[in-house]
């Protein structure tokens, strides 16, 4: 579930509430995507956490913040000799997107007073954090786009900053409920839950199937939609304005049947039907920390379980190949008998052979006189050369010992 533009806007408003007038007193970078600002109030301290990651983009006023690095990276040393001690203002949404401004009265080198705006677009894999000069000038970025990653717009320092592509769809504070009904209404093609994801600025696709579940039950065809189902429609469509405009709503989270969560949302969450666990959250904070803390702990569970798997995988691996490689070396040692016996021919025919000989043919009286050629190290004498043979057959004996105990223990 991502974070939509309406539960964005409620965030806004209490960031607002909690934080309008705070002071930057601290900021880290746990992380390349990551945030933390920690704001002094005259309530105390709140922790402002920021996150650009693609699975879990959002911002929140939170009671706990991953570890810092010893070393802060370079990007959070620029956010802190830019911000630090500078004044929160105000904290705008554009429209109902999911892109929120952060705005600060800061103090530049020489002791000028200077506007500042912290960018912050909340859109899956394109979500940023974005530091902005009055100028409207990009200072830097969590994540720089070059003209390779975007041909619409650079995100990088010095740049101008440009807004994401607008998203032609209908702000629900500045329209008529019946207007918004009948843009709705109007795509007779679709399902009624992409009418209204199509239509309506802010909801996401799971706000849009609750609407179309509480509607008829079902996510039906816009044109299969009987009278009655869509007055229904107007209705809640009237009910989505209210909850905006007096800024009420009823944080929520859904759990699955193994309680893992699930989905979150603003509104009642009613078309999983009773397989389904819902916990309703005192704010819009705890709610978004609760969810996204449950799901990094369980993320956090299976990325040490897939390590400690490839670990378990690479040491089968190299035991495999240790036990290949000490069979191979047992087979070898299972010619010793030929080494002897190739050492006690040289040095009965000792008398006879020659320094200098790369081989050696002596008779083999184990085998009726049969000549054998036996390859030798031509710069040793005879004797030298069997005294090289006893030496290897005495250490594929030991070698032998050895091989299979390791082997008994590598099974």
């Amino acid at each position: 579930m991502a974070l939509d533009g309406i539960y964005l806007s409620f965030l806004v408003s209490k960031v607002n509430e909690l934080l309008k007038g705070a002071k930057v007193d601290k900021i880290h970078q746990p992380s390349k995507n990551e945030l933390v600002f920690i704001m002094r109030t005259k309530g105390g301290m709140h922790k402002l956490y920021f996150s650009a990651d693609a699975n879990s983009p959002r911002f929140s006023v939170v009671e706990k913040t991953p570890e810092n690095p010893q070393t802060p990276p370079m990007l959070c040393m620029l956010f802190r000799k830019k911000l630090t001690s500078a004044t929160l203002v105000s904290v705008e949404q554009y429209g109902l997107d999911r892109i929120a401004f952060f705005n600060f009265d800061a103090t530049n080198d020489i002791g000028d007073r200077v506007k500042l705006t912290l960018a912050v677009e909340i859109m899956a894999q394109h979500s940023n954090v974005i530091l902005i000069n009055e100028d409207n000038r990009i200072v830097d970025a969590l994540k720089r786009v070059d003209a390779e990653k975007s041909s619409y717009r650079l995100v990088l320092p010095g740049a101008e900053y440009k807004l994401p592509p607008p998203q032609e769809k209908l702000d629900l504070r500045e329209c008529e409920p019946s207007a918004v009904c009948e843009a709705v209404l109007g795509l007779t093609n679709a399902k009624l839950s992409s009418a209204i994801l199509k239509t309506i600025q802010g909801v996401s696709p799971l706000v849009s199937r609750e609407i179309a579940y509480r509607v008829s039950g079902d996510d039906k065809a816009v044109a299969d939609l009987c009278a009655d189902e869509k007055m229904k429609l107007l209705c809640e469509i009237c009910d989505l304005k209210s909850m905006l405009i007096n800024e009420k709503c009823e944080p929520m989270m859904v759990l699955d049947a193994s309680e893992k969560p699930m989905e979150f949302s603003f509104m009642p969450i009613k078309q999983y039907g009773e397989s389904f666990k819902a916990i309703v959250k005192p704010d819009v904070f705890s709610l978004l920390e609760g969810f996204y803390s449950e799901r990094d702990r369980l993320s956090r569970t299976r990325s040490k379980a897939a390590e400690l798997f490839k670990m378990l995988e690479n040491c089968i691996e190299r035991t495999a190949r240790k036990l290949n490689n000490q069979q191979e070396d047992l087979d070898k040692c299972a010619d010793r008998e030929s080494i002897r016996i190739n050492a006690e021919l040289v040095t009965a025919a000792q008398y006879r052979l020659q320094k200098g000989a790369s081989v050696y043919e002596v008779e083999n009286y184990y085998d009726n006189n049969s000549i054998v050629k036996i390859t030798v190290d031509p710069a040793l004498t005879p004797s030298q050369n069997a005294q090289r043979l006893y030496k290897e057959y005495h250490k594929a004996c030991k070698a032998e010992d050895m091989l299979i105990k390791l082997i008994e223990e590598n099974l």
